[in-house]
């Protein structure tokens, strides 16, 4: 996560220095190739970091929902075993009446 934030604070610096360059470039105090040699190259890092941040993001989504079905599984297994406790305790009672009764 931190090689990731400092990839992309890196990317956005180099933005902003290519920017400062392009407004340069329009006074002619830069030569215009080398300019657009680095917007193009800063470009590059910053798709690079968002294809990487996509994957990132996939990924956690897949998780998320790997998780969300681990907790219906859970929550269905709950159900049921609290199902089996009352009907086990309505048995019982009928148990108890019936010895009661003999």
């Amino acid at each position: 996560k931190v090689q990731r934030a400092s990839k992309l604070i890196l990317a956005i610096l180099n933005w902003i220095k290519a920017i400062v360059q392009f407004r340069e470039a329009q006074k002619n105090t830069i030569p215009k190739r080398e300019v657009m040699a680095n917007l193009e190259a800063t470009c590059g890092e910053l798709s690079a970091i968002a294809k990487d941040t996509q994957a990132v993001l996939a990924e956690k989504e897949a998780l998320l929902l790997e998780a969300t079905h681990v907790v219906e599984s859970l929550e269905a297994q709950i159900a049921h075993s609290a199902n089996a406790k009352i009907q086990l305790a309505h048995n019982l009672e009928k148990g108890k009446k019936l010895v009661a009764s003999l």
